[in-house]
């Protein structure tokens, strides 16, 4: 359903309300990260947002290294 009220680039409203099915096809299935951030924040926090699709389930480990072990970390 799409509101009448849907307005334009230009600033004008769709005028009236539209209903129609939409097909977008079959998406692959892939996940990945909702930004572009690499490096979790100094705080604890439960790790980064991510986005999938046709995905059921991701398993994925945040590795915390501390600013003094990083060349040891890409070293490995």
């Amino acid at each position: 359903m799409v509101s009448a009220d849907l307005l334009a680039a230009d600033g004008s409203r769709l005028g009236k309300e539209l209903k129609q099915k939409v097909f977008s096809g079959e998406l692959k299935p892939a996940a990945g990260f909702a930004s572009q951030g690499s490096v979790l924040p100094a705080r604890d926090t439960r790790g980064l947002p991510m986005v999938s699709v046709n995905v059921p389930e991701v398993d994925v480990e945040f590795l915390r290294v501390r600013e003094k072990d990083l060349p040891t970390f890409f070293s490995q």
